[in-house]
Parts: structure tokens; C-alpha cells; sequence
């Protein structure tokens, strides 16, 4: 089998996925789903009149978030809390009326705070970068 004139000339490596490799985000990542689902958790406690559970960046986030594609760990966590949201392309309301609307916001959160000083690159990762 020929090899392939990749990465090219200068190129030692690459390093195609940075994201908990390189870069320590997973801290950031839970952080921005702990705001989105408290915010999401509390005004939903406010208008059904039932106590606020925040969500725990920890256990929820290991086991329901982290890894999943968006939409998959904001049904799995919902579900764990017995809260089914309507399946849709496009949010209805802010509320959150739709497995969209948190999807959305979540994006543009995480997004913002991975962009942002919380966002830190791995010392052993530097050394070797």
C-alpha cells in the first residue's frame, strides 16, 4: 500500500481532535450545561410549583451529557428527571418548549465560554506542542 504525502513537508504530526487533548474544556463544557439546565430547571420548578434540583456537574454530567451529541444528552438528562419535551427542528419558545430550545442555547453557551478564559490548554500538551 503507497503512503501518502500527509501531513507534507515540515510536518512531524496532527493533532486532529484539541478538544480534551490539548485543550482542557471539559470543565468549561460542564459548567456552560449547569447554567443551562439550572436555568432551564428553575424556571420550570417556578411554574409547576415544585422544588428546584440543580443540575450537578458532576454525576449528571458524566453520566447523561458528557460524550453525547447535544440533543441526545439533553433528552437522557430530561429523562431523568421525568421531563419529556416535545421533539422539534426549531425551538417554539425561550421556555423551552422543545428539545431545540435548550439544544440552541446550549451551543451558543458553550461556544462562548470554550472561546473564553475558563478554557485552558493541557501543560503536557504544551510541552509537546
Amino acid at each position: 500500500m503507497p503512503t501518502l504525502p500527509f501531513p507534507g513537508p515540515g510536518f512531524e504530526a496532527v493533532i486532529f481532535d484539541m478538544d480534551g487533548v490539548v485543550t482542557q474544556t471539559a470543565l468549561v463544557h460542564a459548567a456552560a450545561w449547569k447554567r443551562l439546565f439550572d436555568d432551564y430547571l428553575s424556571d420550570r420548578a417556578w411554574r409547576t410549583c415544585t422544588p428546584f434540583v440543580p443540575f450537578d456537574t458532576e454525576a449528571d454530567y458524566r453520566r447523561y451529557v458528557d460524550g453525547m451529541p447535544r440533543y441526545d444528552g439533553v433528552r437522557r438528562f430530561l429523562a431523568s428527571r421525568d421531563i419529556a419535551l416535545q421533539e422539534g427542528a426549531r425551538p417554539r419558545a425561550a421556555s423551552g418548549t422543545t428539545i431545540a430550545s435548550p439544544c440552541t442555547t446550549s451551543s451558543a453557551r458553550t461556544t462562548t465560554a470554550v472561546a473564553g478564559p475558563g478554557s485552558r490548554s493541557s501543560a503536557g500538551a504544551r510541552r509537546g506542542v
